[in-house]
This record gives C-alpha cells, structure tokens and sequence, in this order.
C-alpha cells in the first residue's frame, strides 16, 4: 500500500468521493413507517460536527474512541469524523433492552482504561 497511512487514505477517500458526489445518497435506513436517506454532502457536515466534537474533548491522535450509537447516520459520521481527528475508532455495540444495564457497562469498563 502507498500513499500515506490507511486512516489518512480512508477521510481522504471519503471526502474526495463526497466533493465529486454531494447529493448521491449515502445512507438509506428504513423502518416500519418509511425510509429515511442521508446524502454525502449530509454525512460529510456530520463528519465535521464530531471531528470538531473529538478535537475539543482534547483526543490526541492515535487515541482510542468508542462509538456506542445505534445503527444511524450518526454512528457513519462519527466514525469518519473520529479518522478525520487522527482517531482510532472502535465501534461497540448499542444496549439493547434485553441484556443486564449494569453488566454491559461493566464489561465495556476495561476499554475505558
């Protein structure tokens, strides 16, 4: 591989691919009511909004960020927006209703760390 590191390669992809494609859709969700789709152009702005959002939280490049979101726009923008940063993101996955509150965040404990 050339070109740089796979994370710089990776925002850098993706914002090249967003300037030349603003209004192709990104992201089609749907549920019981209807769909939902999100643009590139809208994923990109987003993008921005956690890059901001990780840089004033003070992450230092290469620091460890666990994304806990379920599955949206949201968890697409903060995973670039975190590689965008110089983040290592790792995505973990959102409660759901039937597993015990207090062992799941127990056992996400130790990333924390």
């Amino acid at each position: 591989m050339s070109g740089g590191p796979p994370d710089a390669n990776l925002a850098a992809s993706f914002l090249s691919h967003a300037e030349s494609r603003p209004d192709e859709i990104f992201l089609r969700l749907t549920n019981p009511v209807g769909a939902v789709e999100f643009t590139y152009a809208e994923l990109r702005d987003l993008c921005f909004v956690y890059n901001a959002h990780f840089r004033a939280a003070g992450l230092g490049k290469g620091a460890v960020v666990a994304i806990i979101l379920t599955h949206g726009v949201d968890l697409y923008g903060a995973f670039v927006g975190a590689v965008m940063a110089g983040l290592t993101p790792t995505i973990m996955p959102f409660p759901t209703p039937k597993q015990d509150k207090a062992r799941y965040w127990s056992s996400h404990a130790s990333c924390s760390r």
